[in-house]
């Protein structure tokens, strides 16, 4: 959901009625909920939405009877009739001629989907006859804005126990509020203050020499995951109110050591969607090492595509799947320097921030121009303290971003060598600690949170996607 204020009073308004409501009826009233949010979002939206739900609930059902009736053949073409209409619609939203027919959250739930279909035809789970458990479960608004990635067997078994649930549960409470504070304090007091700087420089990095643009790629770097992580954790923390527990989404990414353990921790739902559901079915590394990269090329390829139209994603996914056949190499070869400790550490994150620079560049031609200029523009450390420094404003503002910076990167580090994450790592302290450390970060996100009317903390990066 949306960090304002509509949103908190929705939410408090659902809580209310949730908790009020008899467990059996509460699959409903958060349905309801979740058509009633999208809706309010954008109509367009929640009619594709509602199309959406219908056509994935019924082609569910109508799989299940051909391989009842041993009709393979017509349960996968229904299968792959439907998984074409829910691809197709993912492409078109993101072609830039196209952008008034941009679906608020359907990458997300369009991918939920085709895992829950694709599930049925593989006879992991069952096609729910249901019809509210499949609408709750594409339609439920914590996580309906920017994932995570939700496969429906274990989305219906943390509904079932949310039925049952009796709000007074100070552990569930507590641990649900940590999230949304720590969320809260990632986006507003992190990523949103990174953006103001990140804007800037990338729209501008003609004017920057090669100190200020790398500044520039290492603020996007660090606020694309203090705004993602932090939506997820908020996400989190508003389904543990329900009761209902859902799948974290970062892991410390930046603390990994190659490649292939950032991908493990980055968007951990879609990646797992990405191994599941394209490069297993494609063979994985079961035949042989040129079928493995070949696979691999065509994961981050789509995983490129699903981030967006253009060849700048396209580079970014195809930067990423030669990092991951490098690193394949390195591993089959039994080359660990380079894929661990200090040295991993600091090679994976080079490589990750060079990446994103064609992530956040305005086209493909904007990126490789931004590089040329930070290779070449020179240094200038006069001319990059005097941009950043004009004013005592702009030194309190650059004293926080580099605060804000080490913090991040020193709460990772700890959660990483403890491996927790950091609402987890908060959460099991004693009381007092976790009091302290809820006030603590509740006096930041007020006293140098990024709000107001000239800024819009409803703007997540990966509502776009």
């Amino acid at each position: 959901m949306i960090l304002n204020l509509i949103s908190i009073l929705y939410l408090i308004l659902v809580c209310l009625g949730f908790w009020v409501a008899p467990g059996r009826i509460r699959p409903a009233l958060l349905t309801i909920a979740g058509y009633i949010y999208v809706f309010i979002l954008d109509i367009p939206a929640g009619v594709t939405l509602v199309v959406t739900s219908l056509l994935v609930y019924l082609s569910a059902l109508a799989i299940e009877k051909m391989k009842s009736k041993k009709q393979i053949h017509k349960a996968k073409a229904i299968f792959i009739f439907t998984i074409v209409l829910i691809v197709a619609a993912m492409i078109v939203q993101k072609i830039p001629a196209m952008s008034f027919v941009a679906m608020i959250g359907f990458s997300f739930y369009g991918f939920s989907a085709i895992s829950y279909l694709a599930d049925v035809l593989k006879a992991d789970i069952r096609a729910d006859k249901n019809i509210i458990a499949v609408l709750l479960f594409l339609s439920y608004f914590p996580k309906f804005i920017s994932g995570p990635i939700e496969r429906k067997g274990h989305f219906d078994a943390e509904v079932k126990k949310a039925e049952k649930l009796k709000f007074f549960d100070t552990k569930r409470l507590s641990n649900a509020l940590m999230f949304i504070i720590v969320g809260a304090f990632m986006k507003i007091v992190i990523a949103d203050r990174l953006n103001i700087y990140t804007t800037d420089i990338f729209n501008g990095y003609d004017v920057y020499e090669t100190l200020g643009l790398l500044f520039g790629s290492l603020s996007y770097t660090i606020q694309i995951y203090a705004d993602f992580a932090g939506y997820s954790y908020i996400a989190v923390g508003v389904s543990l109110l329900f009761g209902i527990g859902i799948n974290k989404n970062f892991d410390t990414p930046y603390m990994a050591a190659n490649i292939t353990e950032f991908w493990r921790r980055w968007h951990i739902s879609l990646s797992n969607f990405l191994k599941d559901y394209i490069y297993i079915p494609l063979g994985g590394s079961r035949k042989g090492n040129l079928r493995r990269y070949i696979n691999v090329g065509i994961v981050f390829l789509c995983c490129g595509i699903w981030h967006g139209y253009g060849l700048s994603f396209i580079i970014w996914g195809g930067l990423h799947a030669a990092y991951s056949v490098l690193d394949n190499i390195l591993k089959d070869k039994n080359i660990s320097r380079l894929r661990s400790g200090a040295v991993g550490r600091v090679l994976t994150f080079l490589a990750v921030s060079f990446a994103w620079i064609f992530f956040r560049a305005p086209s493909t031609t904007e990126g490789l121009r931004f590089l040329k200029t930070m290779f070449t523009a020179g240094i200038d450390f006069k001319a990059f303290t005097g941009r950043f420094l004009a004013d005592r404003r702009n030194i309190t503002e650059m004293v926080i971003v580099l605060m804000t910076i080490i913090v991040i990167f020193t709460a990772d580090y700890i959660c990483y060598r403890r491996k927790q994450i950091l609402p987890e790592l908060l959460q099991s302290k004693g009381t007092f600690a976790k009091c302290a450390a809820v006030y603590i970060v509740i006096v930041l996100i007020v006293v140098i949170g990024v709000y107001g009317p000239e800024f819009n903390s409803a703007n997540y990066i990966y509502m776009q996607f």
